[in-house]
């Protein structure tokens, strides 16, 4: 049972040894780098043929490839380098860690200014939504400096991203599914899936990670967001064909961990 103490303090170890400047710098930095990089491949890297009628979607998916790699890799550095960090998933704070949450709330926002000018914002409804809710969550931790290592541990979704988008970016370029790359990816997609996406929701079920309840709610509301953007691509038929998996046995799962997660936080709220 969470205490009065647990719902109103927001204290983070170090935090005032980061400045709320830096994080708006990498911020706006990550803006202008998400478009420069959206304007080098639009120059530079010559659309395949199944691209050409819709040349903003393949540039989209191009640079949110980038985005999961920059992101990924720069996360998993975090936990190898910051080991300690898993001793206080809630307070713990550094600029490695704060930046890079602050890097990846410019990409959220350059992606939601690149869809709003691409008139993209009603038709990719849930994209648009999901990224709302995440800029939410992820402006109110840098602006409390508090759960900075929770939402890296949420980012570690950007791991199977990686290979998430790397699998729809070679089907762009029509590489065969039997050809070695795309077999190797579609392996490391699914073992990524399973690790990257479902560690996520273990740590935020963990009583040991002493969140407080309501940074704990926001949190878990916006890895639920993070899950069913995976779900929406994970629902492909392509996908479901490569991997030999059935569409009921998947939304079977899918409600095993929301039933989970509503149990938890109903747990902590009492």
């Amino acid at each position: 049972m969470a205490s009065a103490e647990d719902n109103t303090e927001l204290t983070s170890i170090g935090s005032d040894d980061v400045d709320h400047r830096i994080a708006f710098l990498v911020v706006v930095f990550s803006v202008v780098f998400f478009r420069i990089s959206n304007l080098i491949v639009a120059k530079f890297i010559e659309p395949p043929p199944s691209a050409i009628n819709d040349p903003w979607r393949w540039r989209n998916l191009f640079v949110s490839w980038i985005h999961a790699i920059l992101c990924g890799c720069w996360d998993i550095i975090c936990f190898a380098v910051y080991p300690e960090m898993f001793d206080d998933l809630s307070a713990h704070i550094n600029y490695f860690t704060y930046t890079l949450v602050a890097f990846s709330t410019g990409y959220f926002t350059y992606d939601v200014l690149d869809m709003y000018f691409n008139n993209r914002l009603l038709h990719d409804w849930g994209v648009t939504l999901h990224h709302l809710i995440v800029l939410i969550f992820f402006v109110y931790n840098i602006q409390t400096k508090y759960a900075i290592e929770l939402t890296c541990v949420a980012l570690l979704v950007e791991v199977n991203g990686m290979f998430l988008h790397a699998r729809k970016l070679m089907q762009i370029f029509q590489y065969g599914f039997e050809h070695k790359m795309y077999i190797v990816n579609k392996y490391t997609n699914l073992i990524t899936f399973v690790v990257c996406r479902g560690y996520p929701i273990e740590m935020m079920e963990d009583p040991a990670a002493h969140i407080n309840v309501y940074t704990y709610n926001t949190l878990a509301f916006s890895t639920g967001y993070f899950i069913y953007d995976s779900l929406e691509l994970f629902f492909s038929n392509r996908l479901l064909q490569d991997w030999g998996v059935t569409l009921h046995h998947i939304i079977d799962e899918y409600d095993k961990i929301t039933s989970s997660m509503i149990r938890t936080l109903t747990a902590y709220a009492t």
